[in-house]
């Protein structure tokens, strides 16, 4: 992005929507933690001479992970189980893509883990993590774990449960009926801060657009936006790290929801895709994280009603805003759901409700 003498912000551009963006399709499911991880996702480090003294590093990831069959089926992939695997994931800053730890990988991020549920009738079938939190201040360029020039973000991740056998893998991203893998639903992507660049201005808030949203059994014939958060005075070189929290409320119907999620910058606080302007000038045309969820349950599982979604994603204004009477046109970062009805037929009018949420903008700006 911009810069004024050794003043920089560099974005870590996302992975293409040209996806898919993992690397992997399965993960072997191990009796230990922790035994086998591997790096599914990955991006070069976009640092103009290299990673240096005094900069901070700041990365955002999304990743779905999916059990396969309790039983033989043709859906299959690998052998079926019944337990509920553990999974988790982790941030690296990494000397290769495929580097997962050791003398090659530091982490930095916390380990997200979840136990995603794979009994019925509350099998969540998918479990997304999100790590948002990803930093790495540089104090000494010779102790990274990778050439200054040379260095990549990974997501790092695997599964275990002492149960586990031979052939049973989990998948990263999401099955099919008839036995493909379906990418497309993570990304990493980041930001790099250097010099004298301000604080970030934050905005939190956002505007609960609905009540309810439709059970379609296309769930995205059912997309809606829930929560909108108006972003004014952006410029060309701005950078927006952006997380999002939204929970729904399946009570009213009598079935596990599939719910799915995914952060949009938009023109309108209604918009659920992009269009117009925000596409030509945001990164990525506006479609901040990718569409990825989990199944809410009526019982008990890590996704018990009433269900929270959570989204992170970095983007940056690419080009110069349109003005509307002389000032830079808003645009808003809208949260957009679906729901989809599970092993039953969703009646007319079958709604979830709209509960809490927020959106949180951390807006970075280097100096004219």
């Amino acid at each position: 992005m911009g810069s004024r003498g050794n003043t920089e912000t560099a974005l870590i551009p996302s992975i293409s929507d040209r996806g898919p963006h993992e690397m992997r399709e399965t993960l072997p499911i191990t009796q230990n933690r922790g035994a086998q991880p591997f790096s599914v996702l990955s991006r070069r480090v976009n640092a103009a001479g290299g990673l240096r003294r005094g900069d901070v590093l700041k990365a955002t990831a999304e990743l779905q992970l999916t059990t396969t069959c309790v039983v033989k089926d043709s859906r299959c992939i690998g052998n079926p189980y019944g337990y509920s695997p553990r999974m988790q994931a982790q941030v690296v800053l990494a000397s290769s893509p495929t580097a997962t730890g050791g003398s090659s990988a530091d982490p930095i991020s916390n380990v997200e883990q979840k136990s995603c549920n794979q009994q019925r009738p509350n099998r969540n079938h998918h479990c997304v993590f999100v790590l948002k939190n990803a930093e790495r201040a540089i104090r000494n360029a010779g102790n990274l774990p990778c050439p200054p020039d040379a260095c990549f973000l990974n997501v790092v991740a695997s599964a275990y449960h002492p149960n586990a056998r031979t052939g049973n893998v989990v998948i990263v991203g999401a099955d099919r009926p008839d036995g493909s893998i379906d990418g497309d639903k993570a990304r990493v992507d980041g930001l790099l801060v250097r010099g004298d660049v301000p604080r970030p201005r934050v905005e939190a808030g956002g505007q609960k657009m609905r009540d309810t949203v439709p059970i379609e059994p296309d769930s995205n014939a059912g997309r809606r936006v829930v929560r909108s958060l108006r972003i004014d005075d952006l410029r060309k070189g701005d950078a927006l790290r952006i997380a999002a929290r939204q929970t729904m409320d399946i009570s009213s119907t009598g079935y596990n929801v599939f719910i799915g999620t995914r952060l949009i910058v938009a023109s309108s606080p209604t918009d659920s895709k992009t269009r117009g302007f925000v596409s030509n000038v945001v990164s990525n045309g506006g479609e901040v994280s990718e569409q990825n969820g989990f199944n809410c349950t009526r019982g008990q599982s890590v996704y018990q009603d009433p269900c929270t979604s959570e989204k992170a994603a970095t983007v940056s204004i690419r080009k110069k805003m349109p003005l509307r009477n002389g000032e830079p046109k808003p645009v808003f970062v809208n949260v957009v759901t679906a729901g989809a009805p599970k092993l039953v037929q969703a009646d007319p009018g079958d709604r979830m409700e709209v509960e809490g949420g927020l959106i949180r903008v951390e807006r970075y700006r280097v100096p004219r």
